[in-house]
């Protein structure tokens, strides 16, 4: 009996330290914190902290033009995630989705002015001005401010 004993410790003791690396847990990094953004709508003569309130400080900065005596501020996306309308004498609206749009502010801080299509060389000359504009919701994942557009949910 005095044998046995050791041997059966010594039995449960091996077959317990087999059976810890099985139970080992490997920690993960936490997924990335995604948040969805929601969608804004604005038009001229909307001011200019609103906006800024909604979508933020945009990543170029702000750019002042001497000759138009405006404000440039340039949101850009890695995706088409603006709906620009332009309206035309003719009753015409025409829609598009682009991925970079120029809003232009007067001294006052209102919207005078807003183009996807700008002159490469003198950005305040805009191609096809744009009456509206709306933001699509769009996913920003957190820390690094990776921006995605949302998918439906399988």
């Amino acid at each position: 009996m005095a044998v046995r004993l050791p041997v059966l410790v010594l039995g449960v003791g091996l077959g317990l330290l087999a059976a810890l690396p099985g139970c080992t847990i490997e920690m993960a990094e936490p997924p990335e914190r995604a948040v969805i953004e929601p969608s804004y709508a604005f038009s001229l003569g909307a001011h200019q902290d609103d906006i800024i309130a909604a979508l933020g400080y945009p990543s170029d900065g702000q750019r002042f033009d001497r000759v138009s005596e405006t404000v440039e501020l340039v949101y850009s996306y890695p995706f088409p995630a603006i709906q620009a309308e332009s309206h035309f004498a003719n009753g015409v609206t025409r829609s598009e989705m682009v991925d970079t749009i120029h809003l232009f502010f007067d001294r006052k801080g209102l919207l005078v002015k807003m183009g996807s299509w700008v002159d490469r060389w003198y950005s305040s000359v805009v191609d096809v001005p744009v009456q509206r504009v709306t933001i699509l919701p769009r996913v920003v994942h957190h820390p690094s401010g990776a921006i995605t557009a949302p998918r439906a949910a399988r």
